[in-house]
């Protein structure tokens, strides 16, 4: 009797026991499952504790910026004069403020103001100059012929043949009256020279328009027939009349021979 609950006793610990070894192994078991299956903790976080114990505000510091504004090889935070190229070091402003200042030079003595000269008496200004009297004869001759304003001097004449007719040519200025207009008589008389005798005198007159107060130069001539005249030595005296102001020219004679 005794002997059958002693077996008893010792089936019921040896059952409790393989009951809490077998609890055992199962926490242990599932332990490990949930230690392998558990993600490991993330580097940012430790990396993130470690800027936390170094930084006490928790934010990420930033490398000071290396600026050199003016350009002279010194960033600014060691250039004395960041805004300054030449001055880089305070010993730099120091060597250029410690030197003395050049001396003004003495401003230059104004020379004596001259007294004005005496005046001296207004010279005389010379006679005016009497306005030439137009029209006026420049040249005249006897020619053989008149195409050209130089055939007055290159047909250029000292005789002629009696009998045959003579051809007279005078070159003369003119003026042109506010009208726009010259008017003028041309005016040829012959003498005999041995006698003084008028044997012939012939005119005409001339007119056109131009500019007012422009002088006009003019070449005309007026023929003669010699076949009532002798042989002999003639005078050709040439005068002009302006017919507008009545105004009369210089007078120029022409001698030529009659053979």
């Amino acid at each position: 009797m005794h002997r059958r609950g002693f077996i008893s006793l010792l089936v019921a610990i040896s059952v409790s026991g393989c009951s809490q070894i077998s609890n055992l192994r199962g926490e242990k078991e599932q332990t490990s499952v949930a230690e392998k299956t558990k993600s490991p903790p993330s580097s940012n976080t430790e990396k993130k504790g470690i800027i936390s114990r170094i930084n006490p505000f928790n934010k990420d510091p930033k490398p000071e910026p290396l600026v050199d504004t003016d350009g002279d090889g010194m960033v600014d935070s060691k250039d004395y004069a960041p805004w300054d190229p030449n001055v880089q070091r305070k010993s730099d402003v120091s060597d250029v403020s410690s030197a003395d200042p050049p001396a003004e030079s003495p401003p230059a003595e104004s020379p004596p103001a001259e007294s004005p000269p005496a005046e001296s008496p207004p010279a005389e200004s010379p006679p005016a100059t009497p306005p030439e009297t137009l029209p006026h004869l420049e040249i005249a001759n006897l020619v053989s012929a008149l195409t050209s304003i130089n055939d007055v001097t290159n047909n250029k004449l000292t005789s002629s043949k009696a009998g045959d007719s003579i051809l007279i040519a005078f070159k003369y200025r003119a003026l042109v009256h506010p009208t726009g207009k010259y008017k003028v008589r041309e005016q040829v008389t012959l003498t005999n020279k041995s006698t003084s005798d008028e044997v012939a005198t012939k005119s005409k007159t001339s007119e056109s328009t131009g500019k007012p107060g422009n002088v006009q130069i003019i070449v005309h001539a007026i023929r003669f027939p010699t076949t009532s005249l002798s042989p002999g030595t003639y005078n050709a005296k040439i005068l002009l009349r302006d017919e507008i102001d009545m105004k009369v020219s210089n007078a120029l004679n022409v001698e030529f021979t009659l053979t």
